[in-house]
C-alpha cells in the first residue's frame, strides 16, 4: 500500500508504475486547484486499486465531496485532515454538511480506514 503526497501529473506517474498497489492519494484538488480538482478526482475513479482522502485542498468547495462520492464511490474516500497544519473540524462538518447518506458518511468517517487496513493485512 502506498499512500503518497502527490500533484496530478505525479499521480498518473505512480498509477502506471504500480498497478497492482493500493494507492491512497491525499486532497481532491493539488497546487494547481481549479485546474485539476475534477481531473484528480476522475483519475482516482478511473482505477479501483485507488483511494482519495478529503485532507487539504478541494473538499471545502460545495459540490465537491458529493461529485467524489458520485464519481469515485463511496468506498474509495477516507477522512483525512491534513492536521496540523488544517483544523480537522473543517472536514468533519464538511461530512456532515454534505448531501450524503449516513452509511456514505460513516464510511468516509472510519469504515472505509478499517476496511483498507484490513485488506492490507490480508495482503501481507
Amino acid at each position: 500500500m502506498l499512500d503518497v503526497h502527490t500533484e496530478l501529473e505525479e499521480m498518473e506517474y505512480i498509477i502506471q508504475k504500480y498497478p497492482n498497489a493500493t494507492i491512497v492519494f491525499p486532497h481532491f484538488g493539488d497546487g494547481h486547484e481549479y485546474e485539476h480538482i475534477f481531473k484528480r478526482i476522475d483519475l482516482v475513479a478511473q482505477h479501483p486499486n485507488c483511494c482519495i482522502d478529503t485532507s487539504g485542498y478541494g473538499h471545502d468547495r460545495v459540490g465537491m465531496l458529493e461529485y467524489a462520492v458520485k464519481t469515485i464511490g463511496p468506498d474509495r474516500i477516507l477522512f483525512g485532515s491534513d492536521f496540523s497544519i488544517n483544523d480537522p473540524s473543517t472536514v468533519i462538518a464538511r461530512v456532515h454538511n454534505a448531501f450524503l447518506t449516513e452509511e456514505q458518511r460513516r464510511k468516509i468517517l472510519g469504515e472505509n480506514l478499517l476496511a483498507l487496513l484490513r485488506k492490507v493485512q490480508i495482503d501481507r
